[in-house]
């Protein structure tokens, strides 16, 4: 599946954002402040679909410093999130009065998705109608803040199969809609600006490359690959257990990846990305800036979402000025 659509509602630094018929490599650019906005939409939306993403999104956000200090409910979707400071919930927020968010979503549906919704067309007649519209979906969450801003509800509030409305809530809500919606959250990954953690690439590789799972395996060997082959050139690095944990070391000598700098580091953290983490959709801020070339790796990333072989459908780049990319403006003075 890929994103075609982003749109949201009462989200600082603009209320109003829509984004349209984003292509599978969407470059994104514009100040900083509205591709955080972005972002962060991308991310509140697929937290309220699964619930146990909320709480990292929370942190990633600045809600709180500690995952486990944060309570979610709900299952199987989330229903509700508690954390300890209001001042990153208050920033989130176009204004605090109206204490309101959606992010609404357009997706295409790849095949299995469209496979499995056709398995369950039986039992509702207008699902026959709807896959016949097209292998589209359009989904809009929400999150109500309290008056505090130190906790909030979270909904599924519309979903939308190609032109068929589907219930979302009460008797007639069709009981595989939480199970679907989970599968789409499942598919999307963001990676902070400052990258993902590295210790986690590396606990992720070595686990792949050990697994008894061929296809795991095979991956693991495409994220060497990668790296060492243009635009990286990062000679033989692999993981290694280091200690209790997991490390990336390069080269005949078998150094620690940081040792070749932040450029390598940043290599290792988008290759496991792509071929590791399983997502369909990769949402990056302004990657390969520490780069010698950083257009190649824009290039190499593109590539990434739309070859066949590639295990990714999408990637949105953030921040990035492109011959191609979408412009955002800066957001409007008010009079």
């Amino acid at each position: 599946m890929w994103i075609t659509g982003i749109a949201t509602q009462g989200m600082a630094p603009q209320a109003e954002l829509e984004l349209v018929d984003l292509p599978r490599a969407a470059y994104i650019h514009g100040p900083a402040e509205r591709c955080h906005q972005v972002a962060a939409a991308l991310e509140l939306f697929f937290a309220g679909l699964l619930p146990e993403r909320v709480a990292r999104v929370l942190v990633d956000l600045g809600f709180d410093e500690d995952p486990d200090e944060i309570e979610v409910l709900g299952a199987p979707l989330p229903d509700q999130a508690r954390w300890r400071w209001p001042w990153a919930a208050k920033a989130l927020l176009a204004s605090e009065s109206k204490r309101t968010l959606e992010v609404r979503v357009s997706m295409a549906l790849d095949p299995l998705q469209f496979r499995f919704l056709r398995e369950h067309a039986g039992r509702h007649p207008w699902l026959v109608t709807a896959l016949a519209e097209g292998a589209k979906a359009e989904i809009t969450v929400g999150w109500l803040f309290d008056t505090e801003h130190g906790a909030a509800a979270i909904s599924v509030n519309r979903v939308v199969l190609g032109e068929e409305r589907v219930p979302v809530a009460g008797p007639e809500s069709p009981n595989w809609l939480p199970g679907f919606l989970q599968g789409l959250a499942r598919r999307f990954r963001a990676l902070p600006p400052s990258g993902g953690s590295i210790d986690q690439a590396a606990a992720g590789w070595l686990a792949a490359l050990t697994a008894p799972s061929s296809s795991r395996s095979a991956a693991a060997e495409r994220v060497a690959a990668d790296l060492a082959a243009p635009p990286f050139g990062v000679p033989h690095a692999r993981p290694v257990r280091w200690g209790e944990g997991a490390a990336i070391v390069a080269g005949d000598q078998a150094r620690p990846l940081s040792w070749q700098g932040p450029a390598a580091v940043e290599a290792a953290e988008l290759c496991a990305a792509v071929h590791l983490s399983g997502a369909e959709i990769l949402c990056l801020m302004a990657p390969g800036l520490q780069q010698p070339d950083p257009a190649a790796v824009h290039a190499w990333l593109s590539a990434s979402a739309t070859q066949a072989a590639s295990p990714l459908e999408q990637v949105i780049i953030l921040g990035i000025p492109h011959d191609d990319a979408i412009a955002i403006e800066p957001v409007e003075a008010e009079e």
